[in-house]
């Protein structure tokens, strides 16, 4: 999983905040599967919409708040955006900026994996710590 290999290589993190949609067991099993390789969720935040019509709707202001408030607790080490309906890549830059830890989402972590895969390496400004690595 892209993620997985993200966090870890962005310094070790032992913390990721999970924003995510309540969806229970898909929940379980991304938390079982992170954990499983030795990340801990000691933070966990959703916005408790069920339908993907709603979450897309989130504007970056709301996530950027969300995920500055969760990202705050101490035991946060990386903050990670689980829903593939909330938009992080309009604020990263600015929550790594604010809180002082990376940031990144699934999404995130795909479009990265694929330029890597498609052989691109040069860091691309504006999109986070991730890819400048």
């Amino acid at each position: 999983m892209q993620v997985v290999e993200r966090v870890e290589g962005l310094g070790q993190a032992k913390g990721v905040l999970r924003e995510h949609r309540e969806l229970e067991r898909g929940d379980d099993l991304l938390d079982d599967f992170v954990e499983a390789r030795g990340i801990a969720a000691p933070v966990l935040g959703s916005y408790s919409h069920e339908n993907d019509n709603e979450v897309a709707r989130i504007d970056a202001a709301s996530v950027r708040a969300a995920v500055l408030e969760l990202g705050a607790h101490p035991a946060v080490d990386a903050v990670f955006v689980a829903c593939t309906s909330l938009r992080l890549a309009a604020v990263v830059e600015e929550i790594e900026r604010s809180c002082g830890k990376p940031a990144l989402s699934s999404n995130h972590a795909m479009a990265w994996h694929a330029l890597r895969l498609a052989g691109y390496r040069e860091p691309v400004p504006g999109f986070g710590r991730l890819f400048r690595i």
